[in-house]
């Protein structure tokens, strides 16, 4: 029997690492990206790995891929999020969608 893959939870550090992503420059390496999501000016083994495992769990779930031959390691797979202006019941706003076991999940900046 399969291992079953846990729920994953979208919460604000997986929200911001996937913005990050979304509106990453080609000449990025991992660790400045690091850096730019945890808003720090140095980063130690434990910030990267917080990331990293974080990026590890997403790619369970199909919204990142490992790329062998790209400075960032990781890459976005642009099908199963984006950014855009959405319509809320309160107003209209920024927000990001992110698919999530077939069902995309909204979220308002």
């Amino acid at each position: 029997m399969p291992d079953k893959i846990p729920e994953l939870i979208l919460d604000r550090w997986n929200r911001e690492i996937i913005n990050n992503f979304y509106n990453a420059r080609k000449d990025m390496e991992f660790p400045e990206m690091v850096k730019k999501i945890l808003q720090c000016k140095k980063i130690r083994n434990t910030e990267y790995n917080f990331v990293d495992n974080r990026i590890k769990k997403m790619t369970k779930k199909n919204i990142f891929e490992i790329g062998r031959n790209s400075p960032l390691k990781y890459s976005l797979i642009l099908d199963k999020s984006f950014i855009q202006r959405f319509t809320f019941p309160t107003r209209r706003a920024k927000g990001m969608a992110v698919e999530v076991d077939g069902k995309f999940q909204i979220f308002e900046d």
